[in-house]
């Protein structure tokens, strides 16, 4: 991960330590057991992006609703 050979994935639940200078990508759970909750999502999403920075963030997984892809659409809007 330092190399910037692979990045991390990480979510709400894991409290990871991303290793200095690793790239990473942000999880939000839902699929498992570790939804948090809208606002807890967003404010672990900021958090996150403040300690490492937005220009080592590859993406980010909008909350969405597994198998439904009516209500993701609606989740993810906001």
């Amino acid at each position: 991960m330092q190399a910037g050979l692979l990045a991390c994935m990480t979510t709400p639940a894991q409290g990871n330590v991303l290793p200095p200078g690793a790239l990473y990508a942000c999880d939000n759970g839902r699929f498992g057991k570790s939804w948090p909750g809208e606002p807890a999502w967003f404010a672990w999403l900021k958090a996150t992006v403040d300690r490492y920075g937005p220009d080592r963030c590859l993406w980010a997984v909008a909350p969405d609703v597994p198998m439904d892809a009516t209500a993701t659409l609606a989740e993810s809007l906001p």
